[in-house]
């Protein structure tokens, strides 16, 4: 494996791990978004956990959401919404495998983050930046 491929593949790790074990806090320069699936009720529980696709982390150095896929998913429609302030954005973007960057103001508030893939699936994160 070439390092162009390493690369991704460790930062995708390394923030995964991310996501996993940070707690946000407050002032930080970090925020972890914890994105889960949402959709209609089942009527029993899932015999595995979902896996989700992305993993999303606010960077206040890059007044950005930071979102990594672990497969190409295509064109996906991506909400962004500060909850507080009424502030407002969407878009369709290409996510492939890897990292991309979505800017936004880093107003105070409780945002919100939804991300409707072309076959129907929706994830939905929230989070906070004092």
């Amino acid at each position: 494996m070439s390092f162009r491929k390493k690369v991704p593949l460790l930062l995708s790790a390394l923030l995964f791990s991310i996501v996993v074990y940070a707690e946000p806090k407050a002032a930080a320069d970090t925020v972890v978004v914890i994105v889960e699936e949402i959709g209609p009720g089942q009527a029993h529980p899932p015999k595995a956990p979902a896996i989700i696709p992305v993993d999303c982390v606010y960077s206040a150095s890059f007044s950005a959401l930071i979102v990594n896929s672990f497969f190409n998913l295509g064109i996906v429609f991506v909400e962004i919404e500060n909850q507080t302030t009424g502030e407002h954005s969407q878009s369709f973007i290409n996510v492939l495998t890897g990292t991309t960057y979505l800017p936004i103001s880093g107003s105070a508030g409780n945002w919100r983050i939804r991300f409707t893939l072309s076959d129907g699936l929706v994830y939905l994160g929230l989070f906070s930046i004092y």
